[in-house]
Parts: structure tokens; C-alpha cells; sequence
């Protein structure tokens, strides 16, 4: 009702979720709907995600442009640059810092997409890292208008899932969640794992100050947002409570190991040539090959984390595992079985006929 919202500038021209004749919304500013607005219009079909999610990009620029300022300040104090060489500075990257913060939305709304195609196949999953959110006083249900256990149940008996907005609002707290445990537990204080501190930045500012950055004040809250981003948008919101519920890991433990698969198994360089098929082919080819190569990242972070008490550094145990794997590769499909060959050779056949190059189809057909 008006009451509800308590908008009363608004009430003329406030309308249900289930009134809005239009396919697509996005939010341009802050609270446009309210959160039930939002599941009512996705669940008559529309497509929406939250202003948080619609809105992250302002954030997240403004969150590079202060802790750039922060990086130059200190360079500016021990005298290297001027005020007028910082400013000039500043301004040369601004494309850079767009590309940086367009990247991690990117990827935000795609691992939203994807988990959409899943639908109800994650309700239950979805259900379990809600309760346990709930249990650590971290989340109020109520609150944040996810559905109570009686309404997933309905849901469950639908072959419904949540909606989008539910996702998101799921999402935004896995990665808090995340974020706090890695910024309590050291491994972000890893020399692998900080990496990302300088990955984080443009790319002038790593060619020159590179030295600068480790005495960043926030180093360690930037490399916890780099990791804790990167892994749920690329796993989803219920991986790491899923990994932890399985094997009894710490936090660290799970981000260690999929730190491991993904760089092991080169997912980076696969997940990007994912992406470049964007409108080349269909959204919904795209979804099944995130899925499936999502299947190994979960079956090899179970692996190593079955594995837990081998404690060599990253760099060590990626000495150990990326050239077999390689060589592994090489090989296929020739060291299969028959039937597996014929397996494998039908699946590269049919991404290619979906538009999906050659060698990136028999890559694909490979991860099973």
C-alpha cells in the first residue's frame, strides 16, 4: 500500500509490480520500486534486478577513485609527483577505471543470469545458506522480503525459484559475509592471493608504483573485494556455505582451494573466451557452458579440500598440478574409452553447431 512505502510525493503515480506493461527494468536511481515491486513484477515475468545491482558501478567507481587517491597520496607525500602531475594523472585513466568497474558489473549480472537458468535447482541450496545467515544473526528474512520457509516450500511444489531480486539481495550478502571472514583470516596476507592488490588497479598505476601498494592502509580490504568478488560471481552466492557444509572448511580453506582449481585448470582464460561469444551465440548456449565448467570448479574445490592438510604454498602446488593437467589435456580425446570418445566428440559437435569455435567446443568437451 502507499502506507507501506511512505512516499507520499509519489503515491499519484505509484503503481504495482504486476501493472507495469514493459519487458525490461532498470534502475536508474535509488529505491524506484520497493523490494516487493520488484519479486511481484519478476514473477509475472519481468526482468529486473535491484537498484543495488543496477547502481553498483557509482559505487564501485567511487570506491577506485578514493583508493587511488590514497595510492598517489602516498607517492605524493615522499615527493615523486606534484598536486598538478597527480591531477594530470588522474584524469589519463579515467577510461581505464570505467573498463575496471564495467568488468565487475559485468560479471555480477552474469552470475544473476546464470543462476536464473538453474531456477528451482537452487531453491534448496538457496533455503540452507538463508537459514545460516539467519543462525549468525547476519540476516533478518523479514527484513530483506526473502520468502519464509513456508513460502519456499510453495515455491518447491511450483518448480519455482527465486526470483532475480531475491538472488541479488543473496548475493550482496554472500560477498559481505565473504568479505568479513577473509579480511579476519590471513590468507589474503598470501604473496599469491595479494596479487589482486595490483590487479585491482589501472595499469600505469602498476607499471609505476607497484613497490607503493603493499603500504596501502586498505590493502587488505581491497584484496579481500577483489577475492571475495571474483569467486562468487563466478561460483554463485551458495558455493562457499556449500563447500563449507560438505567438508567442514574454514573460509580460507575454501577460497585457498578454489584459488587452486581455478588457476590449475586455467579457468580464467576459458571463462573469457566464454564471454567473447556474446552476442555471437545464443545467452541460454553461453548459461550451459558456465554451468559446466562450474560443475569441475565444484568437484576439484571438494577435491583439494578433502585434501586440506597438504599446506605447500599456492605457487608451489600449482608447480605441481598445471603442467599434468596440460599434458592431460593434450591427450584428449585419444586416451579415452570409446564410448566416452563418441561422448566427447558429440558435445564439441553441438556447441559448434550453436556457433561455438572449434577448439574452445572440444576444450568444453573435455571438462567431463
Amino acid at each position: 500500500t502507499h502506507a507501506d512505502v511512505g512516499d507520499r510525493a509519489n503515491d499519484a503515480i505509484r503503481v504495482n509490480g504486476s501493472e507495469l506493461r514493459c519487458k525490461v527494468v532498470g534502475e536508474g536511481g535509488n529505491l524506484g520500486f520497493t523490494q516487493l515491486g520488484r519479486v511481484e513484477f519478476a514473477r509475472a515475468g519481468g526482468r529486473i534486478c535491484t537498484d543495488a545491482i543496477d547502481n553498483s558501478a557509482g559505487v564501485d567507481c567511487s570506491d577506485h577513485e578514493v583508493n587511488i587517491k590514497i595510492l598517489l597520496g602516498l607517492v605524493e607525500a615522499e615527493g615523486e609527483i606534484t598536486r598538478k602531475q597527480r591531477n594530470e594523472l588522474l584524469a589519463t585513466m579515467t577510461d581505464e577505471v570505467g573498463r575496471l568497474v564495467l568488468a565487475d558489473n559485468y560479471f555480477q549480472t552474469q552470475s544473476l543470469s546464470v543462476s536464473g537458468v538453474r531456477g528451482e535447482k537452487l531453491l534448496d541450496a538457496q533455503a540452507s545458506l538463508m537459514r545460516a545467515l539467519e543462525k549468525a544473526g547476519r540476516l533478518n528474512r523479514a527484513v530483506e522480503f526473502l520468502p519464509s520457509e513456508d513460502e519456499i516450500a510453495e515455491r518447491r511444489a511450483a518448480r519455482e525459484g527465486l526470483t532475480t531480486p531475491e538472488r541479488a539481495v543473496l548475493l550482496a550478502y554472500s560477498k559481505m559475509v565473504l568479505f568479513d571472514d577473509l579480511v579476519k583470516g590471513t590468507l589474503i596476507d598470501d604473496e599469491y592471493v595479494a596479487r589482486a592488490l595490483v590487479d585491482y588497479f589501472p595499469t600505469e598505476l602498476a607499471r609505476r608504483y607497484a613497490a607503493v601498494m603493499p603500504r596501502h592502509p586498505l590493502r587488505r580490504e581491497i584484496v579481500a573485494t577483489v577475492v571475495a568478488n571474483a569467486m562468487i560471481n563466478r561460483t554463485g552466492s551458495v558455493f562457499v556455505h556449500r563447500m563449507q557444509e560438505e567438508t567442514g572448511a574454514t573460509v580460507d580453506e575454501v577460497t585457498r582451494a578454489f584459488i587452486l582449481v581455478r588457476d590449475a585448470f586455467g579457468f580464467e582464460a576459458l571463462w573469457n573466451a566464454i564471454d567473447a561469444l556474446d552476442n555471437r551465440v545464443p545467452a541460454a548456449v553461453q548459461a550451459e557452458m558456465l554451468i559446466e565448467a562450474g560443475r569441475l570448479v565444484l568437484r576439484a574445490t571438494l577435491w583439494f579440500l578433502r585434501r586440506r592438510r597438504e599446506k605447500l604454498p599456492i605457487a608451489e602446488v600449482l608447480a605441481i598440478f598445471q603442467p599434468g593437467l596440460a599434458a592431460f589435456r593434450r591427450q584428449l580425446p585419444a586416451i579415452l574409452s570409446a564410448a566416452d570418445r563418441e561422448t566427447f566428440e558429440a558435445t564439441a559437435a553441438r556447441l559448434e553447431s550453436k556457433g561455438v569455435g572449434a577448439e574452445l567446443a572440444r576444450h568444453m568437451a573435455g571438462l567431463d
